[in-house]
């Protein structure tokens, strides 16, 4: 299997992790709950973006 299948149930799950904290942060109207959610975006994100397959790539 290559690293992009590998990972991608571990950034399902910090993507489920930043809608469940996004919920938390509205629910509770708490700024540090929103950087924390913010930070997890980030992080989400960088994880997706290092993940990505080579598109077009000769394999």
């Amino acid at each position: 299997m290559s690293a992009v299948r590998d990972g991608v149930g571990v950034l399902l799950g910090a993507s489920g992790l930043t809608v469940l904290t996004y919920a938390l942060a509205l629910r509770l109207r708490n700024w540090a709950v929103w950087l924390a959610a913010f930070a997890i975006t980030l992080c989400t994100l960088v994880g997706w973006w290092t993940q990505r397959g080579s598109v077009g790539a000769a394999t």
